[in-house]
């Protein structure tokens, strides 16, 4: 998405982008939808027998230590960005559903009674680091470019409104598992926390109005981007970016439930249960017997998912540049990525934009694409083409596309004031 710089959507990536036009709008709904899924640790592909039903045993054969699985699903509901002079300022609206976990090895063989060794021994299995959560909230976000002739600054602030987040989750933990009669003790706590419309207890969640839920902002964060470019003789551009720094405060029915320290559960020989009959007994035993009466809080924070972005773009004509980037994403452990790609626009309607990343142990194929008809600016992107198309044999993709309405092309000579103006 970094190449396609015209793009509103783009300076979420780095906010210095230059843009073409002085005034772009976005249609409500319509302007963007962005998903992103990650999981390096397997594909579904991978763990899948060939009656394409999960393989316990091609599952603990890719599995690492830590492993991560992120979904992510964003609408932006509104956007407007204008061009004044060598000021550029927007103002988006958006909703964000984010998906995020982190399961040791040891919790996947918890979770599957694969707790018994080559001798038939209880084994002793380690949980700590456990983390699932899902979050929903809106963003309301303002943001201001100063552009120069050299350097160029940009910040944007967020305000966000929480609407739902539920987790699970424990630190340093252990689990023994009975070498004769299979009990399992969790040494320490597992952490069930919610912030919901409506209370959470076992019988579920009570009923509760779209105004309830949307209307509320009970829930309340903040966050911040900070952007910066550095252009040299005019072909050579750098940009560097850190995106949401920021957290979210959740005060709307926060509640928690936790199980007891040195918590122990009958167990019994995994060899017994199958199907359903494996997940509903250990989810019964585990939630309703095993989880104390729930505890009312005042209040609890989360943190967003940073993200570092640093960019080199060669400008190698008027309408072709080629681009080289490294990211690094922040969540239980660094994440880094690498990309290379080009863009060309050919006449003043189409925009192509290849490109080839390495991201979550995956070389990755991409392509980018900005379609002009008049005022409305249609876009696609994608940093891997065969995770849309295969989507079973993928560690990691993402896809962007939507349309915007775009005003006031700034022409050759404007952009060259702009280019050699002092500040």
């Amino acid at each position: 998405m970094s190449q396609l710089r015209d793009v509103y959507q783009a300076g979420f990536t780095h906010q210095t982008y230059t843009p073409k036009h002085k005034l772009s709008i976005g249609i409500p709904v319509l302007s963007n939808t962005s998903i992103m899924y990650m999981s390096p640790s397997y594909s579904l592909k991978e763990i899948q027998n060939p009656n394409q039903e999960v393989s316990i045993n091609k599952l603990f054969a890719t599995l690492n230590d830590r492993n991560v699985v992120r979904f992510n699903l964003e609408t932006d509901i509104f956007h407007i960005r204008k061009k004044i002079r060598n000021y550029v300022f927007d103002f988006n609206i958006s909703n964000k559903f984010h998906y995020k976990q982190m399961f040791p090895r040891d919790f996947y063989k918890l979770m599957t009674f694969q707790y018994v060794d080559e001798t038939g021994r209880g084994q002793k299995l380690d949980i700590s680091g456990l983390d699932w959560q899902l979050t929903h909230y809106n963003q309301y976000a303002l943001g201001a470019v100063k552009l120069g002739p050299v350097w160029s600054y940009g910040v944007r602030a967020k305000f966000l409104q929480g609407l739902s987040h539920v987790q699970l989750y424990t630190k340093d933990n252990q689990v023994n598992i009975d070498p004769d009669f299979y009990d399992i003790n969790i040494q320490n706590p597992l952490i069930l926390r919610s912030s919901l419309p409506s209370a959470l207890d076992t019988s579920g969640i009570e009923p509760f109005s779209a105004g309830d839920y949307l209307g509320s902002f009970k829930n309340k964060g903040f966050a911040t981007d900070f952007s910066g470019s550095y252009q040299f003789r005019r072909q050579h551009h750098f940009y560097a970016t850190l995106n949401n720094i920021g957290f979210i405060v959740w005060a709307n029915n926060p509640t928690a439930w936790q199980t007891s320290k040195d918590l122990k559960i009958d167990g019994a020989n995994y060899d017994q249960f199958s199907g359903n009959g494996l997940t509903d007994s250990f989810g019964d035993t585990l939630i309703k017997k095993y989880f104390p009466e729930r505890r009312n809080l005042k209040r609890y924070t989360t943190w967003l998912t940073p993200q570092l972005l640093l960019s080199y773009r060669y400008e190698v004509a008027s309408f072709a540049s080629l681009q080289a980037s490294i990211s690094i994403d922040y969540y239980k452990q660094f994440w880094p990525g690498l990309m290379l790609g080009a863009d060309v626009s050919m006449k003043r309607y189409i925009t192509i934009a290849p490109n080839i990343s390495y991201r979550y142990n995956q070389f990755n194929v991409g392509f980018g694409a900005v379609v002009k008809p008049g005022p409305l600016q249609f876009f696609v992107a994608t940093d891997n083409i065969i995770g849309i198309i295969a989507p079973a044999d993928t560690y990691y993709t993402t896809l962007r596309f939507g349309m915007n309405i775009v005003l006031k092309k700034i022409g050759p000579q404007q952009q060259q004031m702009t280019d050699k103006s002092q500040w």
